[in-house]
């Protein structure tokens, strides 16, 4: 899928090199448990090929991947956003712009679709970004350590009747 900046689409066998760097670095891992190691990272990313709901994002015209996001089962829900973007195009609305898409590309199928994600509560940019998309904060909880916020987004295929 295109969006006005980005090009999105399955993840790939070559996206895994660059995919295990963004998982070892500290910051696009500070709000998400730490830095993995190298075989950790590697095995994470390998998980990733070809699995439904997990998008590779690229800038259009460049061949270099910029990030992720998966809508996946996950915190026992049929799905749940997840994003991590290289610190290079942070700041520059990429992030929302690349969610925006997948959240669109996997309600565009179904009547009432719920999706979660969840976020540490110390993570401002995150927390910006999924309520500028309409999920709403239900409640917290403790994960990896930290207090950590539990979002939720309904969203709703079906035509009202009038």
């Amino acid at each position: 899928m295109l969006t006005e900046r980005l090009e999105i689409g399955p993840v790939g066998s070559g996206d895994v090199a660059a995919l295990a760097r963004l998982g070892q670095d500290p910051l696009v891992r500070a709000h998400l448990g730490g830095p993995l190691t190298a075989p950790d990272a590697t095995a994470r990313s390998a998980d990733l090929v070809g699995r439904h709901g997990c998008y590779a994002v690229r800038l259009i015209g460049q061949s270099g991947l910029i990030g992720v996001a998966t809508v996946v089962p996950g915190h026992d829900e049929p799905a749940e956003m997840s994003y991590w973007f290289d610190p290079s195009v942070w700041g520059r609305g990429i992030a929302r712009e690349a969610v925006a898409a997948v959240l669109e590309q996997h309600g565009a199928g179904g009547d009432e679709t719920r999706v979660i994600a969840v976020t540490q509560a110390s993570n401002a940019r995150s927390i910006k970004l999924l309520e500028s998309l309409g999920f709403e904060a239900e409640h917290e909880l403790v994960e990896f350590g930290e207090r950590q916020v539990f979002y939720a987004r309904i969203r709703s295929g079906r035509a009202t009747a009038s």
